[in-house]
């Protein structure tokens, strides 16, 4: 079998599932917008389509037009992610070269019109990819401008994003597929609790909608009862981190953490193990996360996990037993739950253990390949 991703950029969450791929024998190819700040291409390098010659134009204007606003942006790529075009001639001729059997669209956008648009003239079947829920809070949307966007986009969707079954709106024509992680450390070989202490770390981009301060506030509550080390590891790309994270290292420098934190920006994929692996609790406090991968890789490395109840992967935590759901933006919630870890090591051992399991039996490569070739024959129909 042979597929073809087109996405923005090759997000680390793409990394299991294209490993899977070449493991299991299947040729696979990555069309991306652009390169991401860090990007792990061990098993794919992206072809870096770009853009058509006319966005070029007409996104350098916007640049120079919005200059003074993108430097507090915390989104500069949104625009070029839902507005962006591809060179279809350019286009054309790499699917017709690379006859994939299935291609995978991220997201309803322009690009993925136009590369559905060129699936169609082919003859490729394509399906779409996005992290809108499969019980969605919200009704679809169903004016003009959303059912011209439908009908020039895949009719099929898939969606590592459950939401809430209870309350939410079914899609028909969506489907639920986990994203991919595959187990890295077993609660046998893992080492807790180096130095004595509790071990907590955060992964996330420097921005204020990932909660560090209140995150360091409510460290701050808790050094005085309990013996906690708390690891950030984020990126700094963009002058809004820039000025988010100096706010960071401003409340460590104020409150004298500076023994108790430790900070670490724009590291290697490569360098994430060791993070994992030195870790005893994961915790992601960040409010307006659709689709978080980071939870699921502390899962793989046996660490029970912290995040919040709007978090779109929530539904990869068995709450009270591999971790707990906050309730969002909720700092009194978020250190109740922590405390409930930290306050009982066996508990913080049985978490990681459940969650190491979690991923053996939920998240392989076999299940996920499994359902894309039923969307594959769906889409051929």
């Amino acid at each position: 079998m042979k597929v073809v991703y087109i996405a923005p950029m090759f997000h680390t969450n793409q990394v299991p599932i294209i490993k899977g791929w070449v493991e299991h024998g299947h040729q696979v190819a990555f069309v991306s917008q652009y390169e991401g700040k860090t990007e792990n291409h061990q098993y794919c390098v992206p072809y870096i389509l770009g853009y058509s010659g006319l966005f070029r134009a007409v996104n350098r204007l916007r640049s120079f037009l919005y200059r003074k606003k993108a430097a507090f942006c915390a989104y500069p790529e949104a625009f070029r992610d839902k507005c962006g075009f591809p060179p279809l001639i350019r286009l054309f001729r790499y699917i017709k070269k690379q006859k994939p059997d299935i291609v995978i669209l991220r997201e309803r956008s322009l690009y993925s019109i136009a590369a559905c648009f060129v699936c169609r003239l082919q003859k490729r079947r394509c399906i779409l990819y996005n992290q809108t829920p499969l019980w969605d809070s919200e009704p679809p949307r169903n004016d003009f401008a959303h059912r011209v966007v439908k009908k020039l986009t895949p009719s099929i969707r898939m969606t590592p994003v459950l939401g809430n079954p209870e309350t939410g709106y079914y899609d028909e024509k969506a489907v639920y597929i986990p994203f991919v992680i595959e187990p890295q450390l077993a609660p046998a070989q893992k080492t807790y609790f180096k130095n004595r202490q509790i071990n907590l770390l955060c992964v996330g981009k420097f921005e204020e909608r990932k909660h560090h301060l209140m995150l360091l506030e409510i460290l701050c509550g808790l050094l005085p009862e309990y013996s906690l080390h708390l690891t950030l590891v984020g990126e700094v790309s963009t002058e809004y981190h820039k000025n988010y994270y100096n706010k960071v290292q401003a409340f460590i420098a104020k409150h004298h953490l500076e023994n108790s934190v430790s900070c670490h920006t724009n590291c290697k994929p490569s360098d994430m193990a060791d993070f994992y692996r030195s870790a005893d609790l994961f915790v992601l406090p960040s409010t307006g996360e659709f689709a978080s991968v980071s939870q699921l890789e502390a899962m793989s490395y046996s660490l029970p996990v912290i995040v919040s109840d709007t978090n779109g992967t929530a539904c990869y935590i068995e709450d009270g037993q591999n971790g707990f759901l906050f309730r969002d933006k909720d700092k009194a919630d978020l250190m109740k739950k922590i405390t409930n870890i930290v306050a009982d090591r066996d508990r913080l051992l049985q978490m990681g253990s459940c969650s190491y399991r979690l991923v053996c039996e939920k998240y392989s490569f076999d299940n996920y390949q499994k359902q894309i070739e039923q969307l594959a024959m769906q889409a051929a129909e």
